[in-house]
C-alpha cells in the first residue's frame, strides 16, 4: 500500500536563501536610484511565482490559475501586466 503524501516544511537553509536573494533583489534597486522598491521587488517575486507555476502546469492557465488560487482571469491580466512591463510599456 502506498504512503499518503507527507508535507514536509522547508528547511531553514531555504528560507535563508530565499531572504538572501530578496535582500540581494532589494539591494540592487536601492543602489539603482529606484523610488519604488517594494513595488520592484514585489513585481520580480511575483512574475517568478506565476511563471514557475505555470512552467510546473505546462502553461496551462487555466490549472496554473487554480494552483496561484486566483481566477483565470486574473491570471491572465497579471501576464498582460507583466508582458507590458518587460516591454517597456506603462500599465496604468
Amino acid at each position: 500500500m502506498p504512503q499518503p503524501d507527507v508535507f514536509e516544511l522547508p528547511s531553514a537553509n531555504h528560507h535563508a536563501d530565499l531572504e538572501s536573494q530578496i535582500q540581494t533583489e532589494t539591494d540592487r534597486c536601492l543602489e539603482a536610484g529606484s523610488v519604488n522598491v517594494f513595488d520592484e521587488v514585489m513585481h520580480r517575486v511575483e512574475a517568478t511565482i506565476i511563471l514557475t507555476v505555470l512552467r510546473q502546469t505546462n502553461n496551462n492557465l487555466t490549472r496554473a490559475a487554480m494552483r496561484l488560487g486566483i481566477s483565470r482571469p486574473t491570471l491572465r491580466t497579471k501576464l498582460r501586466a507583466l508582458a507590458n512591463q518587460d516591454s517597456g510599456e506603462s500599465i496604468d
